[in-house]
């Protein structure tokens, strides 16, 4: 594990060769670039994991030649799961694994297959991802094209059998449907984490934006199949390179998860449960007839869109959210599995690695290992706060490699600042049975150019990063921002008013009431005259500004537009001595 304070990736114009004329380096003096560290912090990584110790500084050197043999297949697994990142002000490169990581792989895959092999290089995002706008905006266009003016044998796939695009009043419609041209059925059953829990709970089990009647033909209470990429099948070794984030359902992801786009069809892949937690589901949190019918018309607005009905989708979605308000004035915070309580979602993770090692080229099941992986991470900019789809960057300056998937994800779910044990999918007893052997039962020792984690045992190690989680996970992983605002508020010892009742304010009002109960919050107050009166969560209601005592806490939770306009009528309304600010990225301000 490589870090460095290198907080931006070379761009294609700048070319993604190495900038010092390494003696294995295959090509010439001429691909030389001005400065690209992200390739040295790759092959410094390899360095440090001791790959072909024997060779390194010589021409021969060929870290990857344990893994690559001349003549193979390998597969190249990164993360491009979307064409923009949801956070308008986050970007693509706390969402996707940048080529300049990947440029740099393939050349030291080149070393090992000897001009003999192929390469491919392949994800599939998720059905509404423009691919062709992906590819070119993010500069992978560019690395195929380069290798490929070279003679290479490389190729970019997109493993997805179903796309689709965003209509009006943001519904999905079919774009196109090419079902079985890139995947083969592969049959787990028995084999499943799935297997044997109930019909009525196969049956309520949901992926997001899909028509769930499609799920039906692949789980049912015995049998649970998947349709896995024709290319993973193929592939002798496979690369995986995963953009590790924070993770709405799963907590984080990283190579496990990543997982998920060796899939062509993601009908298949489940990754909630309708129904509350006490009720056998796991999308929700409380028993309620209101979340209930909003999962009976979410239903209804996937199999509308997938059928291309304009008008009743229209009117599902209207349906939906008129529920999903209600649910949330009553108090539920949650949705569709995007909370600590999933339960479904590691179960989805441990089937694909299983059929990762352990399915042949035809998709049938086996006792033995099929294909190699090699894990390398992309952390230079890594995504935090709502990943995986709206991320927030994080400055890591980090690349990561590892061979046992299970620890290397434990490690990075580590060093991000949350506790591990706590992750479902980072179970070990979820990939170690007698017919499947994914990691071992040793803890593994951190090698990295930082002292503060090499040569130490995950456990071991305190300087960790400070990554926020997904508000889904904070009340179980914790927010150390919003910690400091509770004790901050208990300090104070008085009732709560906060300031504003839009989505920000009702979530932090959800916040405080599930993990600080004993806070007493009397009401919220807003700018918005059309809010003055109303319920805003349970029998909390929202009233015009007024001057307040100096034994009330005043908790402002507003877009940074309004801040300026809500810190004058703090000073109105006498809250001067006894405020706390917590601003659009939950980060305290007193």
């Amino acid at each position: 594990m490589i870090r460095r304070d290198i907080f931006r990736y070379p761009s294609a114009l700048d070319g993604y060769g190495p900038s010092t004329l390494y003696p294995e380096y295959l090509f010439n003096r001429t691909e030389i670039t001005r400065s690209n560290e992200v390739y040295d912090m790759v092959r410094e990584s390899f360095i440090r994991f001791g790959l072909d110790r024997e060779n390194y500084g010589t021409s021969n050197w060929n870290p990857l030649g344990c893994f690559v043999k001349p003549g193979e297949r390998v597969l190249i697994k990164p993360n491009l799961v979307r064409h923009y990142n949801g956070n308008s002000e986050g970007g693509i490169e706390c969402l996707i694994t940048n080529p300049s990581l990947v440029a740099a792989v393939i050349d030291y895959v080149l070393i090992a297959l000897k001009g003999r092999g192929t390469i491919v290089i392949g994800d599939a995002p998720l059905q509404e991802c423009d691919f062709e706008e992906l590819i070119s905006s993010a500069g992978y266009a560019y690395l195929i094209d380069y290798y490929k003016k070279k003679g290479i044998n490389i190729e970019l796939k997109d493993f997805r059998n179903t796309k689709t695009y965003y209509g009006e009043n943001g519904i999905h419609f079919l774009q196109e449907n090419r079902r079985n041209d890139n995947g083969i059925v592969v049959a787990l059953n028995e084999e499943s984490w799935f297997y044997g829990l109930g019909d009525s709970k196969i049956d309520a089990m949901r992926v997001t934006d899909y028509d769930p009647r499609i799920m039906r033909q692949y789980h049912t209470n015995l049998t649970h199949k998947y349709e896995i990429s024709k290319e993973l099948l193929k592939a002798d070794v496979v690369i995986n390179m995963p953009k590790p984030k924070t993770h709405r359902k799963a907590g984080i992801t990283a190579s496990l998860k990543n997982l998920i786009g060796i899939n062509s069809n993601k009908e298949c892949l489940p990754h909630h449960t309708n129904g509350s937690i006490h009720e056998g589901g796991d999308s929700y949190l409380n028993i309620s007839e209101n979340m209930k019918k909003a999962d009976v018309a979410m239903d209804k607005l996937n199999i509308f869109n997938f059928e291309e009905d304009i008008q009743k989708s229209v009117d599902a979605m209207n349906d939906f959210n008129s529920y999903y308000s209600r649910a949330k004035e009553e108090g539920e915070r949650y949705y569709e599995g995007s909370w600590y309580g999933n339960d479904t979602i590691w179960r989805t993770i441990a089937d694909l690695n299983r059929i990762f090692f352990y399915a042949d080229k035809n998709g049938v099941m086996t006792k033995t290992k099929q294909r190699k992986q090699f894990i390398v991470a992309d952390m230079i900019i890594a995504g935090h706060k709502e990943g995986p789809l709206d991320p927030t960057p994080y400055n890591a300056g980090i690349i990561a490699c590892g061979s046992d998937p299970v620890w290397f994800d434990r490690t990075i779910c580590k060093l991000m600042g949350f506790d591990y044990k706590l992750i479902p999918s980072l179970n070990i007893s979820a990939y170690n049975s007698d017919s499947c052997q994914i990691t071992n039962e040793v803890n593994s020792i951190v090698v990295s150019n930082d002292e503060g984690w090499n040569n130490k045992y995950i456990d071991e190690i305190e300087n960790t990063m400070h990554f926020v989680p997904t508000k889904g996970w904070e009340c179980l992983l914790g927010n150390e921002e919003k910690e400091r605002l509770i004790n901050g508020i208990k300090d104070l010892g008085a009732p709560v008013i906060i300031f504003g009742a839009g989505e920000k304010g009702r979530d932090l009002c959800l916040y405080l009431r599930e993990i600080a109960p004993d806070i007493r919050i009397i009401s919220f107050f807003d700018n918005d005259p059309s809010l003055w009166g109303k319920t805003i969560i349970r029998t909390i209601k929202c009233e015009k500004p007024f001057e307040q005592s100096d034994h009330v806490v005043c908790v402002v939770a507003v877009g940074k537009e309004y801040r300026d306009q809500i810190n004058e009528q703090i000073k109105k309304y006498g809250f001067e001595k006894t405020f706390v600010w917590c601003d659009e990225e939950n980060r305290l301000l007193v």
